[in-house]
């Protein structure tokens, strides 16, 4: 298998209440899991930024990482008419002097207004400056919720400020399937982060209709496993190339605004194509062993058509209130061949939503 630089788009750092106790709190235990999974590289944001306190989080995901080169700082920001973070201007060249990658608005939390009114004199400054800008939903008061997305302000900010890179990220993306193709198809520089988006074969419908720099791929890490994310990422029958962009080729792009920020991954464009920036080859990093031939084969992307595996629960079905990639029961035979399922006890999605008489029956035929 050829060598992949794998760049997480969406980690935390720090403790949290909201996480359970016994997961990655520190730099090197954020470091340790990457390498037990094989992640070369991550953006990080600081908990306090995200939950309570960008002013000292912002700070702190600074002293964090400064000894980690694998871990990229982000800042989160509020709305700028309360003063509480420097004018965006300053904000910006902040983030110049200090390695920031990246910004994140997390609206849901702060009740930052996507309005004009509420967060354009932001985006103007960021806009200028090629600052990619995170946009995430998430409250965690209210933790579980699931298609959160302002998509009809994501529009807006995309057509207003077509030049800023807008990256959508939330806990999961389901019924708003059909409403996330439609704004990718309205913005060109509009992004999605796929931890947020899981569904049979989404990855490769998104890079057959709208191409494969329009996704990041992130694991929310502590908050999830990157195991399940990540291998749905290298599974995926996209091409090589566009596998490149999807694990980490779009991210070191988008954060190469920023000339201090440096990858330990080879080859990094800068937006203009040539290669400014100071880069550590992928193979001086050493990732401890696999610890059995599963392990081994998921990381190292191998073929699992000689597994056995046994699935209780699948769906069968061509409509229901998310979309559904149309695949053939040909196909769905020859993607278990693929990872190894010898049996698959399935149900009709209609049945699920609507008549259980008309799903019965087309799973009996």
């Amino acid at each position: 298998m050829s060598e992949i630089a794998y760049f997480d788009a969406c980690c935390y750092l720090g403790r949290s209440v909201h996480m359970p106790d016994g997961q990655p709190e520190t730099a090197e235990e954020i470091l340790a899991a990457m390498d037990h999974f094989g992640i070369h590289e991550a953006l990080v944001v600081d908990a306090l930024s995200r939950e309570a306190n960008p002013m000292a989080g912002n700070q702190r995901i600074i002293e964090r990482t400064k000894a980690h080169p694998r871990l990229h700082p982000a800042w989160s920001a509020l709305m700028p008419q309360s003063r509480e973070l420097p004018p965006p201007r300053r904000l910006v060249e902040q983030m110049r002097e200090q390695g920031v990658g990246a910004l994140f608005l997390f609206y849901g939390q702060f009740d930052i207004r996507l309005e004009d009114w509420g967060i354009d004199s932001l985006l103007e400054v960021l806009e200028a400056h090629g600052v990619p800008v995170f946009l995430c939903p998430h409250n965690w008061r209210e933790r579980g919720k699931t298609d959160a997305t302002d998509w009809t302000n994501v529009v807006r900010i995309c057509r207003k400020f077509p030049r800023l890179p807008v990256v959508v990220t939330e806990n999961r993306i389901y019924k708003s399937q059909r409403a996330v193709y439609a704004a990718m198809a309205a913005c060109s520089n509009l992004r999605l982060d796929l931890s947020a988006l899981w569904l049979h074969r989404r990855i490769e419908f998104i890079c057959r209709e709208f191409g494969a720099e329009r996704l990041v791929w992130g694991s929310q890490l502590p908050e999830r496993n990157p195991g399940v994310p990540l291998m749905q990422l290298n599974y995926s029958e996209v091409a090589p190339e566009e596998l490149a962009l999807l694990a980490g080729g779009n991210m070191r792009r988008l954060l190469s605004w920023n000339p201090a920020v440096k990858f330990v991954a080879e080859n990094v464009p800068s937006p203009d194509g040539a290669r400014s920036h100071t880069c550590t080859s992928v193979r001086s990093l050493i990732f401890p062993p696999p610890l059995d031939p599963l392990h081994r084969a998921a990381r190292e992307r191998r073929p699992l058509a000689n597994e056995l595996f046994y699935d209780c629960h699948g769906h069968i079905g061509w409509c229901s209130p998310h979309h559904v990639v149309q695949d053939t029961l040909g196909d769905i035979v020859r993607e278990m061949d693929r990872f190894g399922v010898r049996v698959c006890c399935v149900f009709g999605l209609e049945g699920v939503f609507s008549d259980e008489t008309y799903t019965n029956d087309e799973v009996a035929a």
